[in-house]
C-alpha cells in the first residue's frame, strides 16, 4: 500500500480508483475493506480521493462489504457488461443503483458506468459510427449492441436524479465529432439543448 502512496504523491494525483474485479465475498471481501480502509486514512491525510470500480450488481457485489461505504469517496458502477446483447441496457442500469443504494450506499457516492463500446464485438463506438453514422441514434447494428446518445441522454438524466455522478468506460472509445457520447453526457449533466438530433 505504502507503493501505492508514494506513486500518488510522485507524480501528484487526486487520488486512487480501486478496480479489483472482483474480490468475491469472504475473506476476499474482508481484506479488500481492510485495504480500503487503510488507503482511506492515509489519502484522506493527504487530501487526496479515494474511488472504487464495482460490479454492476449480484453475487460479486458482496465483495464489497457495507463498512466500505464510509472509506470511498464514491463507486463507479459498472452497469455493462451483463450479457452479450442487450449488455447495458437502461433496467440494468436502473437495477445497479438501486442495488447499491439498498445496501446502503448514498445517493451522492453513487456513480453510474456506461460503456463507450459494443457486446459481443467489442466495438469501440467509434468504429461503429465510421462504419455508419445512423448508429449513432441506436443501440444495436445487428450485430453489435451498445448505448447510443438517446440512451446515453436518458442514462445521464437518470442519474442527475437518482445519483451523484456517471462515468463512462472507455474514453478513448468515443467519437471527435459532433455525435460524441461524452457531449451527449456533458449536455445533459448541465442543461444544455442538445446539439445533436437524432429522428
Amino acid at each position: 500500500m505504502q507503493e501505492v502512496i508514494a506513486f500518488v504523491e510522485q507524480h501528484n494525483l487526486d487520488g486512487v480508483d480501486m478496480d479489483w474485479e472482483y474480490p468475491d465475498p469472504g475473506a476476499s471481501a474482508n481484506n479488500y475493506a481492510l485495504l480500503m480502509k487503510e488507503l482511506s486514512v492515509e489519502l484522506r491525510a493527504r487530501g487526496r480521493f479515494l474511488t472504487a470500480a464495482v460490479v454492476a450488481l449480484g453475487y460479486t457485489g458482496g465483495g464489497v462489504l457495507e463498512s466500505v461505504f464510509q472509506d470511498i469517496d464514491f463507486l463507479n458502477l459498472m452497469a455493462y457488461d451483463a450479457n452479450n446483447t442487450d449488455h447495458a441496457s437502461m433496467q440494468y442500469a436502473k437495477d445497479s443503483i438501486a442495488y447499491w443504494q439498498g445496501r446502503g450506499l448514498s445517493k451522492e457516492k453513487t456513480v453510474l458506468g456506461v460503456p463507450f463500446y459494443a457486446r459481443p464485438t467489442w466495438k469501440a463506438y467509434r468504429t461503429l459510427l465510421q462504419e455508419n453514422p445512423a448508429n449513432a441514434c441506436r443501440d444495436s447494428d445487428g450485430s453489435s449492441y451498445y448505448n447510443g446518445i438517446p440512451t446515453i441522454r436518458a442514462k445521464t438524466q437518470y442519474a442527475k436524479l437518482n445519483a451523484g455522478g456517471i462515468m463512462n468506460w472507455e474514453l478513448s472509445h468515443d467519437s471527435n465529432g459532433p455525435a460524441s457520447l461524452l457531449t451527449a453526457k456533458w449536455e445533459v449533466a448541465n442543461g444544455v439543448t442538445p446539439s445533436y438530433q437524432c429522428q
